[in-house]
């Protein structure tokens, strides 16, 4: 199932606790965290590799200093001049093994 960033925005994070939550784990910074990074291991498209790497970042920081330090990048924030509907910019969600 993908979903246009026009639609929803930078959605890595949410793109993240969804995975978490499918396999039925605990959702919090760490978990949001190792599942970013094991995105990051998975993932071959340049363009995500940067925007997971951004939410890496602004997690980190959120983390590390509180909301208000993250609320000015600019990443979170729709691409609202960019009406590209390439594989890169979109949401991908795991199958469901039960579908198969």
């Amino acid at each position: 199932m993908l979903y246009s960033e026009d639609m929803t925005g930078h959605a890595v994070i949410g793109e993240a606790a969804v995975n978490l939550a499918v396999r039925e784990k605990e959702i919090n910074v760490d978990s949001l965290l190792a599942e970013l990074y094991s995105m990051l291991r998975a993932e071959e498209l340049s363009r995500r590799i940067d925007r997971i790497n951004a939410a890496i970042g602004w997690l980190s920081d959120f983390r590390a200093m509180g909301a208000h330090s993250g609320a000015d990048q600019g990443w979170m924030l729709t691409d609202s001049n960019d009406h590209s509907f390439s594989s890169d910019a979109t949401i991908q969600l795991p199958a469901d093994e039960g579908n198969k």
